[in-house]
């Protein structure tokens, strides 16, 4: 995983990688597609990725993400982190004809992961990206607290 230092992307850095993200993401699709949608979810050093590609004919397919997709992610997740708030642990990219895109970054929100994680990661997380106590929503707490003994 990386250890990119955290925090510090400008707007224009953020778009400079979310349109480095869709290139990389479209190089593994076919032309015939009507949307691609990459959703990733991260918690210190455990990731989920799905990349989909949706055809004219409402077909859906699943496709492996690209490492320089998953990479960039990686980038904007440590380079979004804002100090007291901390940083989104779950993004839907969703590009459209002909390479427009629309992205949501969730902060508060339970991440969706393929497997559970362990309480621990949520603890880890935590500490690379700090929060303060108004920003951590309650499933986080609850997680922490458990994680901790606490619970």
């Amino acid at each position: 995983m990386s250890q990119e230092p955290i925090g510090g992307m400008t707007p224009i850095d953020e778009s400079q990688s979310l349109v480095e993200l869709g290139k990389a993401c479209l190089a593994v699709v076919d032309p015939d597609w009507s949307q691609v949608v990459l959703r990733y979810a991260a918690v210190a050093g455990h990731e989920s990725v799905d990349l989909v590609r949706r055809g004219d004919d409402g077909s859906e397919r699943s496709l492996d993400a690209p490492g320089e997709a998953i990479e960039e992610a990686r980038r904007l997740r440590n380079g979004m982190y804002k100090e007291d708030t901390g940083t989104w642990f779950t993004m839907r990219y969703t590009i459209n004809p002909p390479g427009s895109y629309g992205v949501d970054f969730e902060y508060d929100q339970e991440p969706g992961f393929d497997a559970p994680f362990p309480p621990a990661a949520f603890v880890q997380d935590l500490e690379r990206f700090p929060r303060t106590e108004e920003h951590i929503p309650e499933w986080l707490a609850r997680t922490l607290a458990q994680a901790r003994g606490e619970g």
